[in-house]
């Protein structure tokens, strides 16, 4: 299941992290029909080391680090461990269960079919919400390869869909398995049947965005957003684009991939933003058509420096907006700061000795559209002449 890297000098924990970087690196001559084979062939041979290969290379989880992935592989056999000995005492009742797939239009046929889709059940029922799964949106995969002698395995559509997609491909060609990408949403699909892995249960979603092959589920988790719940998250944009470049180069359907790519760069610009860095945010909300967004990232930024007392980086931004409002407050507030500097002087030559900052609060009342103030000033000024 797991080829760990002997050599204790090697980025690598194991060695199919090695293949999908080799895979990786030579993307650029490969054609997206071969660049999909290898990458099959290396999630059969382990979905999840592929998976936390690529958050680890593209999603800016600094705690990725080695050790932490081989505690990572060692929780996921550990996993595996215990979902073998559910399945050595779990019951199916084939007569009940066949009968609610019937519901959906499924007929096992063949014998391999049926065990197949038995397995699907025992992997629906070991990871059902509850003793070792908990839904949370936006966790990282990571999150979802607990030690589970201590806690629960937490993980989104995304992350549960993969690790179902994982324990099947133990037994079985994960070639067998699609995705079906609904609105914000991602579930299983085996012959007809929709399995709903954040509740466990079957489903039939008549509506949806597309139904794509087991490949997609790395572009989806490629663009899938980022968990900014996690303090050691550093977003690097230059990843994030060659994340989407690679999504384009996996991907059958471009289409999908840029309404992907779309909700990603939303969310990124949002959260950045709520993250105060303005930087990565102004960045991603440019790769959007969509000027209001842009805006009030700007307005955010603007506020953050002028709660902060740093007017001259706010008038800046407000300027540009532009919000007329809020350069008369960043004048008013820089005002304010030279009126204090002078507030306390109480004779002529002191007054003299402050003549740079009285023309610059004249300057200031201007800006402010103050001109009685300014007025006022400049007769002041006058009289210390």
């Amino acid at each position: 299941m797991f080829n760990p890297v002997v050599n204790p000098f090697s980025k690598y924990a194991d060695k199919t992290e090695k293949k999908v970087d080799r895979l990786l690196n030579g993307t650029a001559i490969k054609s997206g029909i071969e660049i999909r084979q290898k990458l099959l062939k290396l999630m059969q041979e382990n979905l999840v080391v592929v998976n936390l290969w690529l958050e680890r290379r593209f999603k800016g989880y600094r705690y990725l680090k080695k050790s932490k992935r081989k505690l990572f592989y060692r929780n996921t056999e550990q996993i595996v461990a215990e979902f073998n000995n559910f399945r050595k005492t779990f019951r199916c009742d084939e007569k009940a269960l066949l009968a609610e797939l019937s519901t959906h239009g499924f007929t096992a046929q063949t014998g391999d079919r049926k065990s197949r889709i038995k397995y699907i059940y025992e992997i629906m029922n070991f990871l059902k919400p509850g003793k070792y799964y908990q839904y949370l949106e936006g966790a990282s995969f990571g999150k979802l390869l607990a030690d589970i002698t201590k806690e629960k395995m937490i993980g989104d559509c995304n992350q549960i869909t993969t690790f179902y997609m994982f324990l099947y491909s133990l037994n079985y060609p994960i070639a067998d398995l699609k995705i079906k990408l609904l609105p914000g949403h991602v579930c299983l699909h085996y012959e007809g049947i929709d399995i709903e892995a954040t509740a466990g249960i079957f489903k039939q979603y008549d509506k949806y965005d597309k139904l794509l092959p087991a490949v997609e589920i790395i572009t989806t988790n490629l663009l899938d957003t980022c968990d900014f719940r996690d303090k050691t998250l550093q977003i690097d944009a230059r990843s994030y684009i060659k994340a989407a470049e690679l999504a384009y180069r996996i991907s059958e359907s471009n289409e999908t991939v840029n309404n992907n790519l779309q909700v990603a760069y939303r969310n990124l610009a949002v959260e950045s933003a709520k993250k105060y860095d303005f930087d990565t945010a102004k960045f991603f909300a440019s790769k959007l058509d969509d000027q209001e967004i842009m805006r009030n990232i700007m307005e955010q930024e603007g506020w953050y420096y002028y709660k902060n007392n740093n007017f001259d980086q706010a008038l800046k931004i407000f300027q540009s907006i532009p919000d007329p409002k809020m350069v008369k407050a960043c004048y008013g507030e820089k005002y304010n700061e030279i009126q204090r500097k002078v507030a306390d002087i109480n004779t002529v030559e002191k007054h003299k000795a402050h003549m740079a900052d009285y023309r610059k609060m004249i300057e200031l009342a201007g800006k402010m559209k103050d001109y009685d103030l300014q007025a006022k000033l400049k007769k002041f000024v006058d009289s210390l002449k």
